[in-house]
């Protein structure tokens, strides 16, 4: 296998920017979310968290005005993954919260995406929260994942509510 060029990541970032650019000239709500989905995904991967973030606040707007909360859901699950990783706490617990009211509603909201929701959510209050929200967040996420058949995400929810039985 031929050795990957410093350059090809980039060229990935550059590929991906283009099919959103394309996506906005056909006018599909569908196909731009999804561009810039796949656009956040790679300048997040790039440790490029600004325009990650960009692209993921875009497809939520877009995804919202075309009503498609789960669409937006998603976008939202994905903003609130980079502002954690960059230390923004308050702004991620905002954009779980967010994630969380949209989901309420939805007749069949997609289990997973309110699971990782809930399990941010009690990760970035672990420090502020009460024992008792947390060990909801923490038995929520539990419950959600095994149901989705992720034992490992379970099991780790599974120890932060023993450790905070324990205490």
């Amino acid at each position: 296998m031929a050795a990957l060029s410093n350059r090809q990541p980039e060229q990935a970032c550059d590929l991906f920017a283009q099919a959103v650019a394309e996506a906005r000239w056909v006018n599909d709500p569908a196909v731009l979310a999804q561009a810039l989905m796949t656009l956040g995904q790679t300048e997040h991967s790039l440790q490029h968290p600004a325009t990650a973030l960009d692209s993921y606040r875009e497809a939520a707007a877009v995804c919202a005005q075309a009503g498609d909360a789960a669409g937006q859901a998603e976008a939202l699950a994905e903003t609130a993954k980079v502002l954690r990783a960059q230390g923004k706490t308050n702004q991620a617990e905002a954009a779980c919260e967010q994630l969380l009211e949209l989901l309420q509603p939805l007749p069949d909201p997609p289990a997973l995406v309110r699971a990782r929701a809930l399990r941010m959510l009690a990760l970035l209050k672990e420090k502020t929260a009460s024992e008792d929200e947390l060990l909801l967040l923490w038995h929520a996420a539990a419950t959600l994942y095994e149901a989705d058949e992720k034992p490992e995400r379970a099991a780790e929810c599974r120890a932060h509510l023993a450790f905070l039985m324990g205490r």
